[in-house]
Order: structure tokens, then C-alpha cells, then sequence
């Protein structure tokens, strides 16, 4: 085997990657260039210098080819290689030992290791109309590549040039170039040197040589394998225009045609036996070991040895790190030849399983690991490949387990008609034992789209078996009405999607549930029914959550049923509420085009121009309305997009900001509590939101009960007039509702927060300043949180406080629902009006990002108010740290719960409660009383390792907020208003994991999950804190200032 290496950048690039990335770099590199120029060489060079020198452990694999690369496939691949050659099970234990694949957390403990992975052909995951990863690789490269501190390191090695971004951001790309023509040369006399025949090319051909073979090392390689029994005019002989390239740049479409042809060449100049058992070597899909070369020849070491030299001499397969793979185009020749010679291709099938069948058959064979999941996959593929069913049948009966584990409701349905036979007979033999839901689910897609006689009523059965259980899925539900309509039983898919209402939780996609049945309704010409269900599912879906079609479908009804203006209406509210992310441009665009049709051109021009000023839709989306907006400016009644114009005059748009600053100042009154926040959040909001009025060159002032000392000066610090009520009675509250001493203060706007303050504001407006508008802010959803407050009157205390609020919007000129899951709730509580307020969602903002180094101590805290235990999650964050120290993992200290927010008097019981929750853990509780001292709160957060807000429901939540301005990482209750912002802003399930979990009214299945995120942020403070600061990126746009002066646009109309 040739050791000779040549080309200077090819060495000064080694050099690098050992002195200086394998050091002290980044957990990733990733190295590209055209195929065949040496980048798995290198790879391996890399490879032995960091075994021998720096003591790592090698870890190499390759993307298998397949026609859709899995990424959870090459990461079970590499957990088995790391916990089976390198006895590293950590990315083992995370992959498989905690629930979800999250794949950013098990490549994080794999990298924790001296370990340098190699992954070749890392192009075949990426796009294929890009050069960039799939979305979820990508996540994690990003999640990984910002990270310092890991002891192992990640090589990508691909053919293809990437596209860089975000996601590459940390990641250096290094690129390996051909060599140059003189280095070309070097190499090919070496190479023919080292064959014996010096004289195949002469002197004066060698230049000319290189360059028609473009400089690339394997083309060089390859060429002299060749040589060694084909002379060079027999090789010009078979490829025409052969020299012809060197008047243009070589193709690779030319150099791979070249070189199948010496491969094959090569392959037919093999002896007998190497031949044979190359054939039979074609079928392995994945790089295999030394002792497949054993299998072939029944243990007999020597022959075994002697066949992997010829072949990799002969340049058909690859040798790194102690694996072996076929060259791609050798696989392919010798799949060719065996498809062709039936008994041979099953023969090489069967011999293939043989190595992969004795794992699971070992005496160690129990339990669950990534070797039995990689093992039973190639085991069972080359099994049916080979017709070996009764194999098999058995070998499927035996490992159980792990088929269930591997097959399951997410699993993608094969294309291939051999493969879907394969996997139906794969999941029948399952399902004739007990079987999840998941997995009846899955059988009815595989038949589903295999269309045979009889599938489809096989497929309703197993639909019916999916949907049985207590916590079927959405997807589960859709696709038995569906199949039910197939098979023409519309009835029976209308009642199974009402069923499925009834039956799927919020958190899942229940829009499909209400698009489908509305579909569903109107084909059977109820377009009354699918109008309801429409209108149900915009209330109750939020807008990020693919609400787009919904809003369509239901204007395409109204359409239909000549109520243009309503249809109108509804898009008109689509365009203000949907993310521009979530084809926001098709609702433009739809609205146009009833705008239109019903001769309201003008306002269709206003709604372009203003969505352009305003910034509402932006990249492609921004590019397709400015030319909607020139093709209806030059009057084209169908609306449609020309693929090419003349160039149209320029629109002048008048910047938002500019509106904004002709509008005069306002004179805002707000009705208050307190100035400085001693009961919660509530007062917290209204500080902040007097603040940024203010800012905005408005004269604000603050009503409260009682001024305490030094108040009225902190308000006048940030331009605001603090006015304290007349006293009003026993309840100071009360003198909110008198007379206010104002000194001839007539304000234009009155402010009130919900049922606290909202009565007091209505008072004022209807008393004393009747032409004064007033916006009542909503803050909490009473109909979910009364429940959680432990009350037996909790279901009476909910409806009052939900009749209050209604009340008090009723007449209000704006309603302000503070985040998005409280503007659902509150869209959703207004619908039962005639005439309905208008609705505005109120996102609060941030103030920057703190960047700071993590204190010395694990502190974990919970901020609030804390009397109400369930409704905050105290519990569960009680539980999930005992739950996180009964496991055993080792952190720099020992993490501890901290709660600050109980009511005075209640710190020492509220611990004894949380203590009593946690008996026998030992888990350290501090408990602190509700504190208004800002610098103590702010103290507090900054010694904090993590913010916790495990609400079991939260309207919006401030406390994180809090928490990023003081740079602490967050972790949040997925039913929570702010992780719902969150989710609007983040479209990586990865990454958004990293700051919202799961959370239910079980505190045991919350603590679980919890547990699991306290722990991916405490293992690697450092990275918690980085990925803190940028967070500050998503609040970009969403300050307090843009929020209040979006606000005053809507109400004052400007």
C-alpha cells in the first residue's frame, strides 16, 4: 500500500489539523473538495498521527447511500462504533437511554471524550438542491460548533462545496485542492515506480497526462492500476477526444466515466478468487471490519489478509481507521453483474448476513444498544434480499425489542417497492405479538401506499388500532378518515374527526384535524358545518402553528357563498396575526385578489404598501408583493405574477418610523396599583409599560393608591407623573374608582390591567373623561388557571373572573392581550360578543443581554409569586432536582433550588412543603419572601445558574425576561406565553428544546422532563451562557417601545 503523500497544500492542511485544530480548534472541521483528490487519506493520516501522538480513540464512518440518508442511522452508527471499539457508551446512553433522539446532547457526550470521529461522504445529507445540511443536522452543527471545552473533535469529509450560514458560523471549512500539475507528476512517477512500470508513460506525455486526469490523486491512482496491464494508447483507445480536454476544464462527468472504465479494467485483471468475493463484497451498504475478509474465507486468516491488500491496492476499496468500503463506483459495477445472475446476488446477500446475524445471536445479545439496532437493520436487509423468510421470521421474533424500538410512528415509508414489501412483512410479524399504537400506524401508511388488493382495508383496521390508545397522536386520527373517505365512508371520517377533537391535546397539530373535516364537509356540500370548524380551529390554533390554511380554506368557503366581504374580513385578520415565516405571502396574495374582484383596488394598494413600510413581510415574500403591488397598479384584474416585467416607476413608501413621528404626543393615563412591584409580575408590566410611553414623548401618568417613599421620584426619573389617589375607604384600592386629583390633566388614553385596575379605568372614562379611549390589558386566562390554585370552588371563581373580563372588554376601544397563547384565550373568550372589540397582541421586550461569566455556585431559580405551588410548578422543579441528583451525574457542585416569592411570614412552611415533596432526597431548598428591592431580585438572578419557570400555565411569564437581561439562561413551561413567542421565533425543535420543556399536570412526567434539561444546561454552564446572549437576536424587533407605539397606531388609528 502506497505511503508516499504529495501536494504542499495538502501537507500544510495536515499540519493544521494536527498542530493546531486537533489541539486547541473547534469540536468540528469540515474538509471539502472534489472527489478523488485525497480527502479520506487525509483523513486517515489525521487519523494516525492522532492516535499515536495524542492518544485518541478513531472513530470512522461514512453516510451510507441511500436514496433518503438517515441521520438518526449514522448516529446509532456511530454510538455503536464508539461504545464497541472505542468503549465510549456515553453517546450510546444518550441516544437511547433517555427518551427523544436529541441528537445536539448525544453528540455533545460523545465529543466529551478523547475521541476524533471521521464522517466521510457527509454530502449525501445534504440538500439536493443546496449545498447546505438538512435542517436538523444543521441544528445540531450549530448547537455543537459554538461549544469550547470538548476534549474529542468531529471531521467532515464531503465531495460537494457547501453553502455556509448560521450553522457554520464556528465551524472552520477548509477546502483540499488538486495538486498542482508539478506535484501531479511527482505522484504518478511514484506510483508507477512502485508498480515496476516506469516506462508506461513516456516523459514527454506525462504533463499532458495529469492534466487531462485534472490533477486528481485518485484519477492518477487509478490510471496506474490500470497501466499495469493496458498499455496507455489501449486506455486513449477506448475514450475518444481522450486528449481533446485539454483545450477546456476537465468535467467530472469525463473524469468519472474514465475511471468506471479503469475500475472495471482493474476488476476484470483480478484473479479468480479476488474477484468472486469482491462480488460478494459489493453488497455491503456500510464499512465494514477485518472480519467480513475472515467470513469469506471461513476464518483462514492469511487468504483474508492477502484479499483486502489486492483490493485496496487495486484502488476498489477504501482502508481508514482500521474499516473497509467499497468505492462507490466498484459497488455499483459489482451490483450490476449480481442483479444480472440472480443465484449469485442472493448468495452474496445471505453471506453478508451471516456477519451481521452473529452479533445477535452472541450470548451478550440482550438488552438494548446501538450495535443490536445497526446489526438487526443490515441483518433483516440482507436477509430478505437473499429470500431467506423463515431466517428472517426468527430473527425478527428474537429481537423484538429492538424492532419495535427502530419502527415506530415516525419512520419514514420506503419508496422502493422491494423495501415497503420488506418493512409490511417486518411490522406483520410485530403486530401478530402486542404492539404500541405507533407501530399500527405505521403498518397503515407502508399500506397504504403499497395499493395492493386488500391493503386499503387492512390499512383502516390498523388505523383504527392506532387511534385506540388514550394519547393517539393528530397525524394517527387524519389518516383514518382519511382512509375511511377512500373506501367511502364520508360519514365515518366526519365523526372520526370530531373524535379526534375531543381526543388530541392542544400541544399537537390540530390544525390538520380541523382542515381536514372542514374538507371533508364541504365536499359533502355542508358548508354551514365547515365554516364552524374553521372558525373553531383559527380560534384555537395559534398562529404559528400552520393557522394559514385554515384562514384559506375558510375564505374560500365565504367566497363560494357570495359573502366576499366576510372572507375579506377574515384575511384581513390573517395578515395582522400570522408570522410572516408561515406563507404569509399566500394570504397577501388571496386577499388581493378579493379585494379586486370586488372593485376595492385602492385598498389592496394600501395593504401592500403597508406591509412593505411596515416590514410584515420580508425576503421572498417581501420580493412576490412588491410585484403584486406593480401588476395591480397597472390594473390587472386576475392579479397575476408576470414571470418577467418592464421595469415599473418605483412605489414611494413612507418608512413607518416616519409615521410614527409625525403623530403628536398623547396625554395617557394608567391605572395602577403600586409603582414598585410587591404583589408579582402585574406591576413589573405596567413600570415598563409606562417607561416606554414615556420614551416615546408621551405624557404619562401613573394613578396608584398610596405613593411610597422615594416612588415619585423613580417615576420622574424616567419621565413619568406618579399621582396618588384619594383615600377611598377601608379598601385603598377603592380610591382608584373616586375623582382623581389630574390638576386639569385630560388624558386622550386610559390604561387598566384586567380585572385589578380594568374596572377602575372604565370608572374614569365613563365618569370624567368620556371622549378619552381606553385600552384594557389582559394578563392571565382565568379559565385555566383557577384550577391549578387547589380551591374547591374553582370551577365558580373561573367563570365570575371570566364574566369580569368580558365585562370590561366589552366596551373597551382596544383590548391587549399580553402574548400570543393569551391573545388565542382572549380571541376565543370575545367571540361570544355580537360586536367585538379590536384585539391586539402585546409582545413585552428586552432590554439587551447581559454577557457574563456563571457564578461559582449551581443555584437553580424559581422567581415569583410562590403561594400558589401547582399553578407554578414549584413541585415539579422540587422534583426534578432530587430526580437529577438521584442520578447519579457528577457536576462542578451540587445543584440547588432556590425560590424566591413566598408571602411574608411563609418561607420556613412553603420549604417544609417542598421538602416533604422531595422526602428522602437531600436536595438543598433555599426559600426567600417576596422581595421589591429590584437590586436583590436582580442579585438573585445573577447568581443563579438557570431560571426556572415551570408554570403549569403562565399567560405570558416576565420573569424570563428578567432572567435575560441579567444574561441567565432560561428554561421555561412549554405552556407558557413566552415559550409560545419562542416557538414563533425558533423553527429548530433542537433548539428549542434547549430553553422550553415539555410540561404537564403530572408532576411526576414533567420532573422527568425537566430533569433532562436541567441537566443538558448544568453539564456545560459555560455553553448555557453562550447560548443566552444569543437569544438577544430574536428580540431584535420586539421592544417595549415598538410594542407601545405599535399599540397607540392601532387605537388612535394612525
Amino acid at each position: 500500500m502506497y505511503k508516499t503523500t504529495f501536494g504542499t497544500q495538502r501537507q500544510q492542511l495536515l499540519d493544521w489539523l494536527r498542530a493546531t485544530w486537533l489541539r486547541d480548534g473547534p469540536p468540528i472541521c469540515i474538509v471539502e473538495g472534489f472527489p478523488g483528490v485525497g480527502k479520506t487519506a487525509l483523513a486517515g493520516d489525521l487519523c494516525d498521527a492522532a492516535k499515536t501522538v495524542d492518544h485518541l480513540q478513531i472513530c470512522f464512518e461514512e453516510v451510507t447511500n441511500r436514496p433518503a440518508p438517515s441521520l438518526t442511522d449514522l448516529f446509532l452508527d456511530l454510538a455503536s462504533n464508539l461504545t464497541g471499539h472505542c468503549n465510549q457508551p456515553d453517546m450510546e446512553t444518550a441516544l437511547l437511554g433517555e427518551g427523544d433522539l436529541i441528537f445536539a446532547r448525544a453528540l455533545d457526550r460523545a465529543l466529551r471524550n478523547d475521541v476524533l470521529i471521521v464522517i466521510d461522504d457527509f454530502q449525501r445529507l445534504l440538500k439536493p438542491d443546496s449545498g447546505e445540511p438538512m435542517d436538523e443536522l444543521a441544528n445540531v452543527l450549530q448547537s455543537i460548533g459554538m461549544n469550547r471545552g470538548h476534549k474529542g473533535r468531529l471531521l467532515l469529509l464531503s465531495d460537494r462545496l457547501l453553502v455556509q450560514g448560521r450553522w457554520s458560523a464556528d465551524i472552520p471549512v477548509k477546502r483540499l485542492n488538486e495538486l498542482a500539475p508539478a506535484e501531479a507528476i511527482a505522484l504518478l512517477e511514484d506510483r508507477l515506480a512502485s508498480a515496476t512500470i516506469t516506462d508506461a508513460v513516456s516523459e514527454e506525455r506525462k504533463l499532458d497526462l495529469v492534466k487531462v486526469l485534472g490533477c486528481n490523486p485518485r484519477a492518477i491512482e487509478t490510471l496506474v492500476a490500470s497501466l499495469a496491464f493496458d498499455s496507455l494508447d489501449d486506455v486513449v483507445g477506448r475514450h475518444p477526444g481522450f486528449w481533446s480536454v485539454l483545450d477546456r476544464d476537465m468535467s467530472r462527468e469525463f473524469l468519472i466515466r474514465l475511471e468506471r472504465d479503469l475500475l472495471e479494467r482493474s476488476i476484470a485483471q483480478l484473479n479468480p478468487d479476488h474477484y468472486r468475493r469482491l462480488l460478494l463484497l459489493s453488497v455491503h451498504r456500510k464499512n465494514f471490519e477485518q472480519g467480513v475478509f475472515q467470513l469469506l474465507y471461513d476464518g483462514k486468516r492469511a487468504e483474508s489478509r492477502a484479499l483486502a491488500h489486492a483490493l485496496v491496492t487495486h484502488f476498489l476499496l477504501n482502508h481508514v481507521g482500521g474499516w473497509y468500503s467499497v468505492q462507490p463506483l466498484v459497488r455499483e459495477i459489482g451490483l450490476t453483474h449480481l442483479r444480472e445472475h440472480d443465484a449469485d446476488f442472493k448468495q452474496a446477500h445471505a453471506r453478508a448476513a451471516e456477519y451481521y446475524v452473529r452479533p445477535l445471536k452472541a450470548r451478550d445479545a440482550s438488552g438494548f444498544n446501538s450495535r443490536l439496532v445497526n446489526s438487526f437493520a443490515e441483518a433483516r436487509y440482507h436477509l430478505y434480499h437473499a429470500g431467506k423468510n423463515e431466517e428472517l421470521r426468527e430473527l425478527v421474533v428474537q429481537m423484538i425489542d429492538v424492532a419495535r424500538a427502530e419502527l415506530n410512528a415516525t419512520s419514514p415509508v420506503p419508496n422502493h417497492p422491494e423495501d415497503l414489501n420488506e418493512r409490511i412483512g417486518i411490522l406483520s410479524i410485530l403486530l401478530e405479538r402486542s404492539a404500541p399504537g405507533g407501530l399500527h400506524y405505521y403498518i397503515a401508511r407502508c399500506l397504504r401506499a403499497r395499493k395492493g388488493p386488500g391493503d386499503l382495508k387492512k390499512a383502516v383496521e390498523h388505523a383504527r388500532a392506532a387511534t385506540a390508545g388514550r394519547r393517539a397522536p393528530a397525524d394517527a386520527w387524519v389518516l383514518l378518515a382519511q382512509l375511511l373517505e377512500q373506501t367511502g365512508d364520508k360519514i365515518g371520517a366526519i365523526e372520526t374527526i370530531y373524535k379526534a377533537l375531543d381526543a388530541v391535546p392542544d400541544q399537537d397539530k390540530r390544525f390538520a384535524l380541523y382542515h381536514y373535516g372542514a374538507t371533508l364537509f364541504a365536499s359533502a356540500g355542508k358548508i354551514p358545518d365547515a365554516l364552524i370548524l374553521l372558525q373553531e380551529g383559527i380560534l384555537n390554533v395559534p398562529p404559528e402553528k400552520s393557522a394559514t390554511p385554515l384562514y384559506m380554506k375558510a375564505a374560500e368557503l365565504y367566497a363560494e357563498t357570495n359573502r366576499e366581504d366576510t372572507a375579506i374580513a377574515l384575511l384581513r385578520d390573517a395578515v395582522q396575526r400570522v408570522p410572516a415565516k408561515q406563507d404569509a405571502f399566500a394570504l397577501y396574495r388571496m386577499l388581493v385578489q378579493a379585494l379586486v374582484k370586488t372593485g376595492r383596488t385602492p385598498e389592496a394598494k394600501d395593504l401592500l404598501t403597508k406591509a412593505i413600510a411596515e416590514g410584515a413581510v420580508e425576503g421572498p415574500s417581501l420580493d412576490q408583493v412588491q410585484r403584486l403591488l406593480r401588476a395591480i397598479s397597472r390594473g390587472s384584474r386576475g392579479v397575476n405574477i408576470p414571470e418577467s416585467e418592464a421595469p415599473a416607476e418605483p412605489t414611494t413608501v413612507v418608512p413607518a418610523s416616519v409615521v410614527a413621528a409625525s403623530n403628536p404626543s398623547k396625554r395617557i393615563l394608567v391605572m395602577a396599583t403600586e409603582w414598585t412591584a410587591k404583589h408579582g409580575g402585574l406591576s413589573t408590566f405596567n413600570r415598563e409599560l409606562c417607561k416606554s410611553l414615556s420614551s416615546l414623548g408621551h405624557d404619562v401618568v401613573c394613578v396608584v393608591p398610596r405613593i411610597e417613599a422615594g416612588e415619585a421620584n423613580a417615576a420622574l426619573a424616567v419621565n413619568v407623573r406618579l399621582v396618588g389617589a384619594r383615600p377611598g375607604g377601608q379598601d385603598p384600592a377603592s380610591g382608584l374608582l373616586r375623582r382623581l386629583p389630574l390638576q386639569g390633566f385630560a388624558p386622550d388614553l386610559i390604561i387598566g390591567h384586567g380585572r385589578i385596575t380594568g374596572e377602575a379605568a372604565r370608572v374614569q372614562q365613563q365618569d370624567s373623561y368620556p371622549t378619552a379611549k381606553r385600552i384594557h390589558f389582559v394578563h392571565m386566562a382565568p379559565g385555566e388557571i383557577e384550577w391549578y390554585k387547589g380551591k374547591e370552588d374553582a370551577a365558580q371563581t373561573a367563570d365570575h373572573r371570566e364574566g369580569l373580563e368580558l365585562d370590561l372588554c366589552k366596551e373597551a376601544d382596544l383590548v391587549a392581550a399580553v402574548g400570543p397563547r393569551l391573545y388565542l384565550e382572549v380571541g376565543n373568550l370575545l367571540s361570544a360578543l355580537q360586536v367585538q372589540p379590536r384585539l391586539f397582541q402585546f409582545i413585552p421586550g428586552l432590554r439587551g443581554v447581559a454577557e457574563r461569566e456563571p457564578s461559582p455556585l449551581l443555584l437553580c431559580l424559581v422567581l415569583g409569586r410562590a403561594e400558589d405551588i401547582q399553578l407554578k410548578g414549584l413541585d415539579i422543579a422540587a422534583k426534578a432536582l432530587a430526580k437529577l441528583l438521584e442520578s447519579g451525574s457528577e457536576f462542578d457542585s451540587t445543584p440547588e433550588l432556590v425560590v424566591r416569592g413566598a408571602p411574608t411570614g411563609t418561607g420556613t412552611a412553603l420549604r417544609e412543603a417542598l421538602r416533604d415533596l422531595v422526602y428522602p432526597s437531600d436536595l438543598s431548598i433555599r426559600v426567600k419572601e417576596y422581595s421589591s428591592d429590584i437590586d436583590a431580585i436582580e442579585q438573585d438572578l445573577r447568581r443563579a445558574s438557570v431560571l426556572l419557570m415551570p408554570s403549569r400555565r403562565e399567560g405570558f411569564g416576565l420573569v424570563p425576561l428578567e432572567a435575560l437581561q441579567a444574561g441567565t439562561p432560561i428554561l421555561v413551561s412549554n405552556k407558557s406565553g413566552f415559550a409560545e413567542f419562542l416557538k414563533s421565533k425558533i423553527s429548530s425543535s433542537n433548539q428549542l428544546q434547549q430553553y422550553v420543556v415539555r410540561t404537564v399536570d403530572d408532576v411526576d412526567e414533567s420532573a422527568t422532563e425537566w430533569a433532562k434539561a436541567l441537566e443538558f444546561v448544568l453539564r456545560d454552564r459555560k455553553a448555557a451562557f453562550r447560548r443566552t446572549v444569543e437569544l438577544q437576536d430574536i428580540f431584535t424587533d420586539h421592544t417595549w417601545d415598538t410594542a407601545s407605539k405599535s399599540m397607540l397606531a392601532v387605537v388612535f388609528g394612525s
